[in-house]
């Protein structure tokens, strides 16, 4: 089997509930270990509703993992919020191999 292309990160909160993904090539990848900073935005399905999750790599400080929510259907600032905040290290790691 050949090297995939992209490794898939996910986050969970909310007991598991939450649990957004984000799709990055591995050169971008490469890039976010060695400290630099990206973001990247994925959606998810929470309690029938759908949302947007933005993915802040090395965020604050080089390790870090910062995700923040919205709901796909609203922009009010009730109902945005960060959802993981962290090490990269606790996000599920999937695919490179």
């Amino acid at each position: 089997m050949g090297k995939r292309k992209y490794v898939y990160v996910t986050v969970r909160w909310a007991d598991g509930l939450c649990t957004p993904t984000t799709k990055i090539t591995l050169a971008e990848w490469a890039e976010i270990l060695a400290g630099d900073e990206a973001d990247t935005d994925a959606t998810y399905w929470y309690e029938g509703r759908k949302y947007n999750a933005s993915f802040h790599f090395n965020w604050n400080l080089r390790g870090l993992l910062r995700v923040s929510y919205s709901p796909a259907d609203s922009n009010e600032p009730e109902d945005c919020g960060t959802g993981f905040e962290g090490q990269i290290t606790e996000a599920e790691v999937v695919g490179g191999e």
